[in-house]
């Protein structure tokens, strides 16, 4: 047993002094004066070195704009003119519009008279004391000893008085302010549409109410005019049913123009009914 510990011990003297013995003689083979190279440290590495970094980005690529949405909303595209009277025949449908919002103004006054029992006439007057014009007269008259009362062209007396004698007057711009709030209602963009019928009708019913009132507030109305008689009332200031008369019209017309407004509608809605409330204080 002693005998093989002592051969495995010589075996590892034997190896170990075969290793050393190769790395001794390199290291006797050097020159004296011979140094091992020095590794250079690395350069420091500076932000100033680097490219620009526009060169290292890549451009990006152009993009298409995305298609059109079924949801953006479009301009509406004009058919017509403002009035659409640019042809005879045309001309000739805007007429017979303006006739017809003229006879549906005067239709106002025929009904209420009517419904009051009263037999109107037509009166020929001059509107804005130059332009030849009618209107359907109830034939009422102030008769006995208090201003409220009136009379009939036959001597009866009108029990309605003073305020039935302002709702026939102001009858007409009812009616025609139900026949421009239908028009604008049921074709709010009319004004991008050719209809020369249509757009009469509006014409006529602004240039009535925008008229009168005017007329009224300048002291140029007829006597017989709509606003005079109802002025007769004297229950409201005289331009304040002047301007009651012209502000729906005026709003209207905006929206001719500016179909696209959200709150003109609303206020032109509430001017008329305002005005119609006006027929309601006796």
């Amino acid at each position: 047993m002693r005998r093989i510990h002592l051969r495995l011990l010589a075996a590892v003297v034997a190896s170990v002094v075969a290793l050393a013995v190769p790395r001794a003689a390199l290291a006797d083979d050097q020159p004296e004066d011979y140094e091992p190279p020095v590794t250079a440290p690395a350069a420091e590495l500076h932000t100033s070195d680097l490219p620009p970094l526009d060169v290292l980005t890549p451009a990006p690529a152009a993009v298409a704009p995305p298609p059109p949405s079924s949801l953006t909303p479009v301009a509406p595209v004009r058919k017509g003119g403002v009035m659409d009277i640019d042809s005879l025949p045309n001309f000739g449908l805007f007429a017979a519009g303006a006739i017809s919002a003229l006879t549906l103004h005067e239709t106002g006054h025929l009904i209420t008279n009517l419904a009051f029992g009263t037999v109107p006439g037509f009166t020929p007057i001059l509107y804005a004391k130059f332009i030849p014009f009618f209107v359907i007269d109830p034939h009422l008259h102030a008769c006995g000893s208090q201003p409220q009362q009136y009379c009939k062209s036959d001597g009866s007396r009108f029990g309605a008085g003073r305020d039935g004698y302002y709702v026939i007057n102001m009858a007409g711009f009812q009616m025609q302010n139900i026949g421009s709030e239908l028009l604008l209602s049921i074709w709010p963009d009319l004004y991008y549409q050719h209809a020369p019928y249509r757009k009469g009708m509006l014409a006529m019913d602004i240039f009535l109410s925008i008229g009168y009132g005017t007329f009224s507030l300048l002291g140029i109305e007829d006597p017989h005019g709509d606003l005079s008689g109802a002025n007769e009332r004297d229950l409201y200031p005289k331009a304040l049913l002047a301007s009651a008369v012209i502000l729906p019209a005026a709003v209207d017309l905006y929206r001719y123009f500016f179909p696209e407004s959200k709150w003109a509608p609303w206020v032109s809605r509430t001017a008329k009914a305002g005005l119609l409330g006006m027929d309601l204080c006796f």
